[in-house]
Protein backbone atom coordinates (compact mmCIF):
# COMPACT_ATOMS: atom_id res chain seq x y z
CA UNK A 1 0.00 0.00 0.00
CA UNK A 2 3.21 2.45 0.95
CA UNK A 3 4.57 1.32 -2.16
CA UNK A 4 1.20 2.04 -4.62
CA UNK A 5 0.53 5.74 -2.39
CA UNK A 6 3.93 6.38 -3.16
CA UNK A 7 3.34 5.92 -7.19
CA UNK A 8 0.27 7.90 -7.11
CA UNK A 9 1.78 11.10 -5.56
CA UNK A 10 5.30 10.82 -7.63
CA UNK A 11 2.57 10.62 -10.63
CA UNK A 12 0.86 13.41 -9.31
CA UNK A 13 4.15 15.69 -9.00
CA UNK A 14 5.06 15.35 -12.50
CA UNK A 15 1.61 15.97 -13.81
CA UNK A 16 1.36 19.18 -11.70
CA UNK A 17 5.44 20.15 -12.66
CA UNK A 18 4.54 19.41 -16.49
CA UNK A 19 1.31 21.48 -16.06
CA UNK A 20 3.37 24.57 -14.59
CA UNK A 21 6.18 23.85 -17.27
CA UNK A 22 3.10 24.47 -19.76
CA UNK A 23 1.84 27.54 -18.26
CA UNK A 24 5.50 29.18 -17.78
CA UNK A 25 6.55 28.69 -21.16
CA UNK A 26 2.96 28.52 -23.45
CA UNK A 27 1.91 32.24 -24.37
CA UNK A 28 5.56 32.53 -26.22
CA UNK A 29 5.71 28.67 -27.47
CA UNK A 30 2.12 28.34 -28.36
CA UNK A 31 2.19 31.84 -30.27
CA UNK A 32 5.34 30.38 -32.36
CA UNK A 33 3.53 27.07 -32.90
CA UNK A 34 0.26 28.28 -33.55
CA UNK A 35 2.60 30.63 -36.35
CA UNK A 36 4.62 28.17 -37.91
CA UNK A 37 1.09 25.75 -38.50
CA UNK A 38 -0.50 28.53 -40.15
CA UNK A 39 2.52 28.98 -41.82
CA UNK A 40 3.17 25.76 -42.97
CA UNK A 41 -1.48 25.52 -43.76
CA UNK A 42 -0.74 28.63 -45.94
CA UNK A 43 2.47 27.14 -47.58
CA UNK A 44 0.59 23.92 -48.01
CA UNK A 45 -2.34 25.41 -49.58
CA UNK A 46 -0.33 27.38 -51.64
CA UNK A 47 1.46 24.76 -53.21
CA UNK A 48 -1.86 22.92 -53.53
CA UNK A 49 -3.47 25.53 -55.56
CA UNK A 50 -0.56 26.90 -57.83
CA UNK A 51 -0.93 23.33 -60.33
CA UNK A 52 2.05 25.61 -62.16
CA UNK A 53 4.61 27.88 -61.30
CA UNK A 54 6.72 29.50 -64.04
CA UNK A 55 9.77 31.86 -63.60
CA UNK A 56 10.08 34.58 -65.62
CA UNK A 57 13.30 36.59 -66.42
CA UNK A 58 14.01 40.19 -67.23
CA UNK A 59 16.98 41.72 -68.02
CA UNK A 60 15.66 45.37 -67.14
CA UNK A 61 15.78 46.70 -63.79
CA UNK A 62 12.24 46.84 -61.79
CA UNK A 63 11.47 50.85 -63.07
CA UNK A 64 11.67 49.55 -66.91
CA UNK A 65 8.85 49.05 -68.72
CA UNK A 66 9.60 45.83 -69.65
CA UNK A 67 9.53 45.15 -65.90
CA UNK A 68 6.40 47.03 -65.02
CA UNK A 69 4.54 44.80 -67.96
CA UNK A 70 6.08 41.46 -66.63
CA UNK A 71 4.99 42.66 -63.21
CA UNK A 72 1.05 43.15 -65.00
CA UNK A 73 1.79 39.70 -66.46
CA UNK A 74 2.08 37.89 -63.14
CA UNK A 75 -0.91 39.55 -61.65
CA UNK A 76 -3.37 38.60 -64.23
CA UNK A 77 -2.33 35.21 -64.63
CA UNK A 78 -2.48 34.43 -60.97
CA UNK A 79 -6.18 36.54 -60.56
CA UNK A 80 -7.24 35.28 -63.74
CA UNK A 81 -6.70 31.43 -62.70
CA UNK A 82 -7.67 32.09 -59.12
CA UNK A 83 -4.03 31.23 -58.34
CA UNK A 84 -3.85 27.85 -60.14
CA UNK A 85 -0.69 29.41 -62.48
CA UNK A 86 2.12 31.32 -60.31
CA UNK A 87 4.37 33.99 -62.37
CA UNK A 88 7.88 34.74 -60.63
CA UNK A 89 9.09 37.61 -62.00
CA UNK A 90 12.88 37.77 -61.77
CA UNK A 91 14.39 41.25 -63.04
CA UNK A 92 17.81 42.56 -63.10
CA UNK A 93 19.30 39.87 -65.33
CA UNK A 94 19.16 37.92 -62.18
CA UNK A 95 18.73 35.09 -64.70
CA UNK A 96 21.16 36.36 -67.22
CA UNK A 97 21.17 38.52 -69.89
CA UNK A 98 18.94 38.08 -72.86
CA UNK A 99 20.47 35.95 -75.13
CA UNK A 100 21.21 33.75 -72.47
CA UNK A 101 18.20 33.58 -71.31
CA UNK A 102 16.44 33.12 -74.58
CA UNK A 103 18.91 30.04 -75.29
CA UNK A 104 17.44 28.36 -72.03
CA UNK A 105 13.86 28.68 -73.22
CA UNK A 106 14.65 26.98 -76.68
CA UNK A 107 16.10 24.20 -74.02
CA UNK A 108 14.38 24.51 -70.98
CA UNK A 109 16.56 25.70 -68.78
CA UNK A 110 14.28 28.75 -68.48
CA UNK A 111 10.41 29.15 -68.50
CA UNK A 112 9.95 32.41 -69.56
CA UNK A 113 11.94 36.07 -70.62
CA UNK A 114 11.47 39.11 -72.20
CA UNK A 115 14.05 39.72 -74.68
CA UNK A 116 15.11 42.21 -77.66
CA UNK A 117 14.48 40.77 -81.18
CA UNK A 118 18.04 39.46 -82.49
CA UNK A 119 18.82 36.58 -79.72
CA UNK A 120 15.56 35.46 -81.42
CA UNK A 121 16.63 36.21 -84.95
CA UNK A 122 19.49 33.24 -84.19
CA UNK A 123 16.09 30.94 -84.26
CA UNK A 124 14.21 32.40 -87.02
CA UNK A 125 16.11 34.65 -89.28
CA UNK A 126 12.34 35.88 -90.49
CA UNK A 127 13.06 37.84 -86.83
CA UNK A 128 15.68 40.00 -89.07
CA UNK A 129 12.45 41.83 -90.39
CA UNK A 130 12.04 44.17 -87.77
CA UNK A 131 15.70 45.34 -88.22
CA UNK A 132 14.99 47.02 -91.51
CA UNK A 133 15.32 50.91 -91.02
CA UNK A 134 11.69 52.21 -91.72
CA UNK A 135 9.43 48.85 -91.88
CA UNK A 136 7.59 50.67 -89.84
CA UNK A 137 6.41 54.08 -90.27
CA UNK A 138 3.79 55.06 -87.30
CA UNK A 139 2.93 53.11 -84.19
CA UNK A 140 -0.67 52.27 -85.83
CA UNK A 141 0.96 50.25 -88.40
CA UNK A 142 2.95 48.50 -85.43
CA UNK A 143 0.26 47.05 -83.91
CA UNK A 144 -1.97 45.86 -86.96
CA UNK A 145 1.49 44.51 -87.91
CA UNK A 146 2.20 42.88 -84.17
CA UNK A 147 -1.35 41.73 -82.93
CA UNK A 148 -2.36 40.22 -86.57
CA UNK A 149 -1.38 37.66 -88.38
CA UNK A 150 1.70 38.66 -89.45
CA UNK A 151 3.21 38.95 -85.96
CA UNK A 152 1.20 35.75 -84.75
CA UNK A 153 3.03 33.94 -87.49
CA UNK A 154 6.27 35.03 -86.57
CA UNK A 155 5.96 34.11 -82.84
CA UNK A 156 4.46 30.47 -83.91
CA UNK A 157 7.69 30.08 -86.08
CA UNK A 158 9.08 30.02 -83.14
CA UNK A 159 7.95 26.51 -82.27
CA UNK A 160 10.46 24.48 -84.26
CA UNK A 161 13.08 25.75 -81.82
CA UNK A 162 11.47 25.08 -78.46
CA UNK A 163 9.90 28.27 -78.25
CA UNK A 164 6.70 29.38 -77.81
CA UNK A 165 5.70 32.98 -78.69
CA UNK A 166 3.49 34.49 -76.54
CA UNK A 167 3.31 38.49 -77.38
CA UNK A 168 4.81 41.65 -77.67
CA UNK A 169 5.80 44.39 -75.30
CA UNK A 170 8.18 47.28 -77.10
CA UNK A 171 10.96 48.97 -76.81
CA UNK A 172 10.10 51.16 -79.60
CA UNK A 173 11.63 54.00 -82.15
CA UNK A 174 15.20 54.37 -81.96
CA UNK A 175 16.68 57.71 -82.72
CA UNK A 176 20.02 59.35 -82.39
CA UNK A 177 21.99 60.96 -79.94
CA UNK A 178 25.09 63.00 -80.30
CA UNK A 179 27.66 65.73 -78.78
CA UNK A 180 26.06 67.99 -82.07
CA UNK A 181 23.40 68.94 -83.41
CA UNK A 182 21.81 66.95 -86.22
CA UNK A 183 19.64 68.66 -88.73
CA UNK A 184 20.09 66.87 -91.60
CA UNK A 185 21.87 63.57 -92.92
CA UNK A 186 24.94 65.33 -93.64
CA UNK A 187 25.47 66.00 -89.98
CA UNK A 188 26.53 62.38 -89.24
CA UNK A 189 29.08 61.74 -92.28
CA UNK A 190 31.98 60.11 -89.95
CA UNK A 191 30.18 60.43 -86.66
CA UNK A 192 31.74 57.70 -84.56
CA UNK A 193 27.80 56.17 -84.03
CA UNK A 194 27.67 53.26 -81.43
CA UNK A 195 25.38 50.80 -82.89
CA UNK A 196 24.50 47.02 -81.74
CA UNK A 197 26.17 44.03 -83.19
CA UNK A 198 23.62 43.33 -85.63
CA UNK A 199 24.89 43.09 -89.34
CA UNK A 200 22.25 44.93 -91.07
CA UNK A 201 22.55 48.28 -88.34
CA UNK A 202 26.23 48.75 -89.44
CA UNK A 203 25.62 48.39 -92.72
CA UNK A 204 22.78 50.65 -92.45
CA UNK A 205 24.97 53.91 -90.55
CA UNK A 206 27.78 53.02 -93.02
CA UNK A 207 25.70 53.66 -96.33
CA UNK A 208 24.40 56.51 -94.42
CA UNK A 209 27.79 57.95 -93.80
CA UNK A 210 27.92 57.72 -90.34
CA UNK A 211 31.05 55.36 -88.46
CA UNK A 212 29.12 52.40 -87.04
CA UNK A 213 30.62 51.32 -83.75
CA UNK A 214 29.58 47.83 -82.41
CA UNK A 215 29.68 48.29 -78.59
CA UNK A 216 28.39 46.16 -75.72
CA UNK A 217 25.52 48.40 -73.88
CA UNK A 218 27.15 48.84 -70.54
CA UNK A 219 30.08 50.24 -71.77
CA UNK A 220 28.02 53.26 -73.67
CA UNK A 221 27.81 55.93 -70.87
CA UNK A 222 31.71 55.96 -70.29
CA UNK A 223 32.51 55.63 -74.34
CA UNK A 224 30.30 58.75 -74.65
CA UNK A 225 31.55 60.30 -71.69
CA UNK A 226 35.31 60.17 -72.49
CA UNK A 227 34.60 60.90 -76.35
CA UNK A 228 35.27 57.12 -77.46
CA UNK A 229 32.24 57.48 -79.25
CA UNK A 230 30.52 60.42 -80.58
CA UNK A 231 26.65 59.12 -80.21
CA UNK A 232 24.26 56.23 -79.98
CA UNK A 233 20.79 55.60 -81.19
CA UNK A 234 18.02 54.29 -78.97
CA UNK A 235 14.26 55.17 -78.18
CA UNK A 236 13.99 57.75 -75.67
CA UNK A 237 12.60 55.58 -72.96
CA UNK A 238 16.19 53.85 -73.20
CA UNK A 239 18.34 57.40 -73.61
CA UNK A 240 15.99 58.57 -70.58
CA UNK A 241 16.53 55.28 -68.27
CA UNK A 242 19.98 55.63 -69.06
CA UNK A 243 20.92 59.18 -68.27
CA UNK A 244 21.98 59.63 -71.76
CA UNK A 245 21.12 62.56 -71.60
CA UNK A 246 23.79 63.39 -69.36
CA UNK A 247 26.75 62.65 -71.17
CA UNK A 248 25.15 63.54 -75.10
CA UNK A 249 23.56 67.23 -75.45
CA UNK A 250 21.72 66.32 -78.44
CA UNK A 251 18.71 64.31 -79.91
CA UNK A 252 17.70 63.52 -83.46
CA UNK A 253 13.97 62.69 -83.90
CA UNK A 254 14.82 59.76 -86.44
CA UNK A 255 12.65 56.87 -85.55
CA UNK A 256 14.62 55.24 -88.10
CA UNK A 257 14.23 51.52 -86.81
CA UNK A 258 11.00 49.90 -84.67
CA UNK A 259 12.41 47.62 -82.10
CA UNK A 260 9.95 44.76 -80.00
CA UNK A 261 10.16 42.76 -77.26
CA UNK A 262 9.37 39.45 -77.21
CA UNK A 263 7.59 37.62 -74.70
CA UNK A 264 8.18 33.85 -74.71
CA UNK A 265 7.84 30.60 -73.18
CA UNK A 266 9.75 27.13 -73.62
CA UNK A 267 7.33 25.11 -75.49
CA UNK A 268 6.99 22.13 -73.81
CA UNK A 269 5.77 23.52 -70.36
CA UNK A 270 3.60 25.67 -72.39
CA UNK A 271 2.27 22.59 -73.79
CA UNK A 272 1.57 20.98 -70.20
CA UNK A 273 -1.13 23.48 -69.86
CA UNK A 274 -4.64 22.62 -70.53
CA UNK A 275 -6.07 24.12 -74.21
CA UNK A 276 -8.53 26.58 -71.41
CA UNK A 277 -4.93 27.64 -69.86
CA UNK A 278 -2.79 28.18 -72.67
CA UNK A 279 -5.97 30.34 -74.07
CA UNK A 280 -5.56 32.39 -70.58
CA UNK A 281 -1.96 32.65 -70.63
CA UNK A 282 -1.93 33.79 -73.98
CA UNK A 283 -4.83 36.09 -73.17
CA UNK A 284 -2.76 37.64 -70.69
CA UNK A 285 0.36 37.60 -72.40
CA UNK A 286 -1.51 40.07 -74.90
CA UNK A 287 -3.16 42.44 -72.34
CA UNK A 288 -0.31 42.66 -70.45
CA UNK A 289 1.68 43.76 -73.64
CA UNK A 290 -0.87 46.55 -74.10
CA UNK A 291 -0.30 47.97 -71.13
CA UNK A 292 3.44 47.91 -71.39
CA UNK A 293 3.40 49.51 -74.67
CA UNK A 294 1.64 52.03 -73.23
CA UNK A 295 3.72 52.71 -70.39
CA UNK A 296 6.44 52.67 -73.11
CA UNK A 297 4.37 54.96 -75.50
CA UNK A 298 4.08 57.83 -73.08
CA UNK A 299 8.12 57.96 -72.66
CA UNK A 300 8.61 57.56 -76.12
CA UNK A 301 6.91 60.73 -76.76
CA UNK A 302 8.09 62.56 -73.70
CA UNK A 303 10.03 65.08 -75.57
CA UNK A 304 9.34 67.91 -72.93
CA UNK A 305 11.56 66.05 -70.44
CA UNK A 306 14.73 66.22 -72.32
CA UNK A 307 14.43 69.96 -73.30
CA UNK A 308 13.53 70.90 -69.49
CA UNK A 309 17.42 68.59 -69.39
CA UNK A 310 18.47 71.05 -71.32
CA UNK A 311 18.91 68.66 -74.12
CA UNK A 312 18.60 70.23 -77.80
CA UNK A 313 15.88 68.44 -79.86
CA UNK A 314 16.22 68.25 -83.46
CA UNK A 315 13.84 66.84 -86.30
CA UNK A 316 16.05 66.32 -89.48
CA UNK A 317 13.98 65.56 -92.97
CA UNK A 318 14.13 61.71 -92.70
CA UNK A 319 13.67 60.87 -96.16
CA UNK A 320 17.51 60.82 -96.77
CA UNK A 321 17.76 58.06 -93.98
CA UNK A 322 15.18 56.16 -95.75
CA UNK A 323 16.94 56.67 -98.91
CA UNK A 324 19.96 55.49 -97.23
CA UNK A 325 18.26 51.90 -96.07
CA UNK A 326 18.40 50.77 -99.92
CA UNK A 327 21.01 48.36 -99.89
CA UNK A 328 20.16 46.87 -96.12
CA UNK A 329 16.62 46.05 -97.77
CA UNK A 330 18.02 44.44 -100.81
CA UNK A 331 20.69 42.60 -99.03
CA UNK A 332 18.56 41.81 -95.36
CA UNK A 333 15.06 41.63 -96.96
CA UNK A 334 15.45 39.13 -99.43
CA UNK A 335 14.50 36.15 -96.75
CA UNK A 336 11.33 37.83 -95.69
CA UNK A 337 10.44 39.81 -98.86
CA UNK A 338 6.97 37.84 -98.80
CA UNK A 339 6.36 39.64 -95.24
CA UNK A 340 7.21 43.29 -96.53
CA UNK A 341 5.08 42.85 -99.31
CA UNK A 342 2.43 41.90 -96.94
CA UNK A 343 2.93 45.24 -94.70
CA UNK A 344 3.05 47.32 -97.78
CA UNK A 345 -0.36 46.07 -98.61
CA UNK A 346 -1.47 46.67 -95.43
CA UNK A 347 -0.26 50.40 -95.64
CA UNK A 348 -1.89 50.45 -98.70
CA UNK A 349 -5.54 49.78 -97.24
Amino acid sequence: MKKLIAFVLAVGLVLSLAACGGQTNGTTKGADADTTKSADTDTTAASQQAEHTYQLGVAQEDSNPYSQGAYYFEKLVEEKSNGRIQIEVITAGALGGEEDMTEGVSIGTHDMCLTSNAPLAVFDERFSLFDLPFIFTSIDQVDVVLDGEIGRGLLDGLESSGIKGLSYFENGFRNITSNKPINSIDDIKGMKLRTMSNPSHVQYWKDAGANPTPMTWGEVYTALQQGTIDGQENPLLAIKGNKIYEVNKYIAMTQHVYTPVELIMNLNKFNELSADDQKLLLDCAQEAAVYERGIAREINVDVKFFTDMGITVTYPDVAPFQAAAANVWKEYGANVQDLIEQIQALNNK
